[in-house]
């Protein structure tokens, strides 16, 4: 049982290892036609891991002004847009949802 546990999990890394690196060694481009497409791909899959999480943060719906998540997302969202650093967004966001988080307890 143990020792096939190692090997699906082995053979998954393999073919996920391939799949992500046979394009880079062949030298494959995606077509130009897809440049937009791909380009959206990032924001997307990180705006659908961070909506739930900051509007449901306990797997149930929090008012907004009871929602420490929401109120620290919408600060950093601030920071993001007037400075586009990562490093201040991200020291505004940590930070809010603490200080939010004690004075919300």
């Amino acid at each position: 049982m143990n020792s096939e546990i190692w090997l699906g999990g082995l053979l998954l890394g393999l073919v996920t290892y391939a799949s992500r690196s046979l394009p880079l060694l062949m030298n494959l481009r995606p077509p130009e036609q897809l440049r937009p497409f791909l380009d959206a791909v990032a924001p997307a899959v990180v705006a659908a891991l961070l909506v739930p999480a900051v509007l449901m943060p306990e797997g149930r719906w929090v008012v907004p002004w009871q929602n420490p998540a929401l109120l620290a997302a919408l600060a950093a969202g601030w920071m993001a847009f007037r400075t586009r650093s990562l490093g201040w967004t991200t020291l505004l966001g940590a930070g809010a949802y603490a200080l939010l988080g004690l004075w919300m307890a």
